[in-house]
Order: C-alpha cells, then sequence, then structure tokens
C-alpha cells in the first residue's frame, strides 16, 4: 500500500497486478439492471468446478453459507461469501438476506473484531450476478471509517454519498429506494453500522474513470492500480475528484 494525504485522512493506493486479470464478467454490462435473471448458463459459483475454492462450508442460523478463496484478492484475507448457493438467487439484495448478513457480521465481529462484510450490487463493481458478498479483515484502516468524517461525527465532507446506518429496518428503507431508482450502490459493514454508498449507472458518461470497475473497496477510499507508475503518480485530489464523478445523491 501508499499513503495518500488527504487532509489529515489516508487514502490507500495498492499495486495490485493480479487484481487485472480478474473477468470483467457482469462489472462491463451496458444498461445495467439491478435486478437481473440469474443465468445458470453463465458463471455462477455454484459451478462444480469452484468446489475446490470452497475452504469452508456449513449452515449457520438456517442458510447455507459458503465461504470461497478469492483469486483476485486487494485486501487482507479477503473471501467470497456466498449464501443459500444452491438456490441461485441473483445479486439483488432482499430484506431477509440483508438482515440475516447485519446478524452475522456483528455475532462473528465479538469474537473476531476486525471482520467487515461488503457488497456491490449490480453496476457498482459486481461481476457475478449470483447472491454474494466480500469478508475481510481490517488489518489497514480505510478512509471511509476515519472519525474526521461528516458521516462519522467529523467535519469532514467525504468525496462521495455516504449514508450510515444503526439499524437494518432503516438501511432497507434505503435500499429499496435505490431499487425502484435503479440506482447501483455499495455497502460496507462494520462495528453495528451499515455503510451505504449510491452510486450513478455505469452507463452515464464520466471524465476521469471507468465507473463499473469502482467497487466497494474504491468507494471506500482503497484504490487498486496495475501500473506501478500510477502508485506514486495518483494524488489525493485525483482520488477526490473519482469519487464524486462516480456518487451520487438519493432522488
Amino acid at each position: 500500500y501508499r499513503k495518500v494525504d488527504g487532509g489529515g485522512v489516508d487514502y490507500l493506493l495498492n499495486y495490485n497486478q493480479l487484481r487485472s486479470f480478474r473477468p470483467a464478467r457482469m462489472s462491463k454490462t451496458d444498461n445495467i439492471q439491478l435486478d437481473m435473471p440469474f443465468n445458470s448458463e453463465g458463471f455462477h459459483f455454484a459451478k462444480p468446478f469452484l468446489e475446490k475454492e470452497i475452504f469452508a462450508e456449513g449452515e449457520i442460523d438456517g442458510k447455507q453459507l459458503s465461504l470461497l478463496y478469492n483469486k483476485f484478492p486487494f485486501i487482507d484475507y479477503h473471501a467470497l461469501l456466498v449464501v443459500d448457493k444452491a438456490k441461485h438467487n441473483n445479486q439483488y439484495l432482499t430484506q431477509k438476506y440483508l438482515d440475516y448478513i447485519i446478524k452475522l457480521q456483528t455475532r462473528t465481529q465479538q469474537q473476531c473484531p476486525d471482520f467487515v462484510i461488503t457488497y456491490n450490487s449490480l453496476g457498482a463493481g459486481a461481476s457475478v450476478n449470483h447472491l454474494h458478498f466480500h469478508t475481510y479483515l481490517e488489518n489497514t484502516p480505510l478512509a471511509i471509517f476515519s472519525a474526521q468524517f461528516v458521516h462519522n461525527g467529523g467535519n469532514l465532507p467525504y468525496p462521495a454519498t455516504c449514508l450510515i446506518f444503526t439499524n437494518s429496518n432503516e438501511a432497507w428503507q434505503t435500499i429499496d429506494t435505490l431499487h425502484k431508482n435503479n440506482m447501483p450502490y455499495n455497502l460496507l459493514i462494520k462495528d453495528n453500522k451499515i455503510y451505504c454508498l449510491p452510486r450513478k449507472c455505469p452507463d452515464e458518461e464520466f471524465k476521469s474513470i471507468d465507473t463499473s470497475l469502482y467497487g466497494w473497496s474504491q468507494m471506500a477510499g482503497l484504490i487498486n492500480v496495475d501500473n506501478k507508475n500510477l502508485l506514486e503518480e495518483f494524488s489525493a485530489a485525483q482520488i477526490v475528484s473519482s469519487l464524486k464523478s462516480v456518487s451520487t445523491l438519493i432522488n
């Protein structure tokens, strides 16, 4: 990582050549709809050849969980969490699964304080249309969690719209609005808080970045680059500008 000072808050740049080999899949789909039907013929996590990538699996509170190692990681202990894999749910969050994943993170964090669960909707970095989440251990704090930002009680405005909730019902009301307006979004769940970042649709025109490749980590202040020159050249002003260009307010 390279830390980039953004006025007292560190953004992170991560040189990650491996990440450049990740297939774009759904993250590059034009005219994205958040609720796209599951495609059993396309890539999904129930494919038999992926069984060898599952390193933990079992039932918790009535739902089947599969934890897969991430072939293209960009953060410590980065894994993929697939819920009810065999049901072939698409990457479209429901209130039932939101409630479940929040409770799971809260309970797990009691034993593992650094545990974080994140989510990309279609149009916000998700490349696979099969309900899944990302998990990692926060050894290096991300900018979005800084106490200096307004959404955490500080005075510094975050470059992207960041809504924060302390209960699933409030979070769901906002997510439901995003769904009705077909607005992509990212979620981060940590310390009994739900961070929600609404996004512009990736088929709109932007000046600075390819927004379809910006997922939860970039929106949280961790920018992955596959060019070593960019590791030194990327400035805090560019990071802030990119986050502003991809972010949006809820109508």
